[in-house]
């Protein structure tokens, strides 16, 4: 079976999002470091039962639709063994890729998919890591 292991929140305005979270559950932000506007969240200690996530620019996100309609205001990421078979079990049952896997450096594997309901759900293969 497979994990929500991740959740990324869209923001217009990214300094005013953060300031948000950390007041209101006190979360951190720390910048990914990464072309796009994006900062890592930590949403607890990790003794504690829950998963982090991921701020991002909605402007700096691709787009899935002609429409801004669907903007993206948030997104759960799931946990998945092979990213290509499940790419295909996503078209096979109905769904759509609206961004094809991508790797992301000495991380592992991204990609996502719009379900049969027009919800985005984002794919996620860690990299093996050997010991």
């Amino acid at each position: 079976m497979n994990r929500v292991v991740h959740f990324e929140i869209g923001a217009e305005d990214t300094d005013r999002a953060i300031d948000f979270y950390e007041k209101v559950f006190g979360w951190k932000f720390e910048n990914a470091q990464m072309p796009e506007d994006y900062w890592l969240i930590k949403a607890g200690e990790e003794n504690e039962i829950g998963i982090n996530g991921g701020l991002f620019r909605r402007s700096g996100m691709p787009q899935f639709s002609e429409s801004n309609e669907d903007a993206i205001n948030s997104i759960v990421s799931v946990d998945i063994e092979d990213i290509d078979e499940s790419l295909d079990k996503v078209v096979d049952n109905g769904g759509e890729i609206v961004m094809a896997k991508v790797e992301v450096p000495q991380m592992g594997w991204s990609a996502y998919v719009r379900d049969t309901e027009g919800n985005i759900i984002g794919l996620w293969q860690s990299t093996e890591i050997e010991k």
